[in-house]
């Protein structure tokens, strides 16, 4: 709980080292940074609603790892998890995925360091789906193909009365 309380202090007063990607339906790219004490920033701009799937990799002594924090901002809300890179003990390399993420809006993705002896290299990699596609109505010549065939049955049930 107070590892979330200063993650969201020091967001609200930290220059953020901030890197924006406008996204469209089907890119894929990635982006490499060193995490500075503070808050670093990677901030999206979708160009659709898309879904969006990452892969955080980071590097670094263990023990700094093991201090940072990730979070995730947009209009519909700030997430916080304490720690997203699951790494064994001795290990200096931890890999996580963040997938299902819709986005329609500008959002950020935010990595926390505090405490770190050595700044770790964190590289964000995304992927995307293509465009949602908008529900596509049924024409109303579908509504005229229904009549016409409930026609057909109405005058085939006829015959077959005669």
């Amino acid at each position: 709980m107070i590892r979330a309380l200063a993650c969201a202090a020091a967001l609200a007063a930290a220059p953020l080292a901030v890197s924006a990607a406008t996204v469209n339906p089907g890119d894929v790219g990635s982006e490499t940074k060193l995490l500075l004490p503070g808050v670093t920033a990677f901030e999206f701009t979708p160009t659709a609603e898309t879904n969006f799937s990452f892969t955080i990799t980071a590097s670094g002594l263990t023990s700094d790892l093991s201090k940072v924090s990730f979070g995730y901002s947009s209009t519909a809300g700030e997430y916080t998890f304490d720690q997203i890179l699951p790494i064994a003990p001795g290990l200096s390399f931890g890999v996580s995925m963040l997938e299902g993420l819709t986005a329609d809006a500008p959002f950020t993705l935010y990595f926390f360091a505090n405490g770190t002896l050595a700044a770790p290299v964190v590289t964000v990699a995304y992927s995307t789906d293509e465009a949602i596609p908008a529900p596509i109505p049924v024409p109303a010549a579908g509504g005229m193909l229904m009549l016409a065939l409930a026609g057909l049955g109405g005058a085939a049930a006829v015959r077959r009365r005669k």
